[in-house]
């Protein structure tokens, strides 16, 4: 799993549970650790640790990938939909094909797609100073049918 992961769940829960084992032995230290570690993360996360384990963590490597693939899926979705909405002659994927126009390094006089967001600076005058401000601008994109 660590292969996979980059992190030995597997080690990390046999050390948890060998030491949840020592404390439960020795009661005395048992109740002055549960004492200081009370109302902290770390109680949360030996519950989670021994619960895994008894879950099946060996499944965790699955999850991350099966969600790794429903969030890029939807990214695509989203693409697909604003190429929709936007009937984009240039592109059959609007999304993708401007991020890779912006990873070029193509300016968007070449490409034709205008920033639908620009940042702005402006001096404002106030009596006795100049400041220069920055502004996010959204420009409407104005569609004739």
């Amino acid at each position: 799993m660590v292969l996979f992961q980059g992190y030995d769940l597997a080690g990390a829960i046999q050390y948890v549970d060998g030491f949840w084992t020592a404390l439960k032995v020795n009661d005395a230290t048992f109740k002055a650790r549960i004492a200081a570690f009370e109302g902290r993360a770390s109680a949360y996360i030996w519950d989670g640790l021994r619960l895994a384990r008894r879950k099946g963590s060996r499944d965790m490597g699955l999850y991350y990938t099966i969600s790794t693939i429903i969030q890029s899926s939807n990214a695509w979705l989203q693409f697909y939909a604003l190429n929709s909405l936007l009937e984009s002659p240039l592109y059959t994927l609007w999304g993708p094909a401007l991020i890779h126009d912006l990873m070029r390094g193509d300016d968007w006089q070449v490409t034709g797609h205008f920033p639908r967001i620009t940042h702005c600076d402006f001096n404002r005058r106030r009596p006795a100073s100049v400041q220069v401000n920055s502004a996010f601008t959204v420009t409407t994109a104005f569609a004739r049918k």
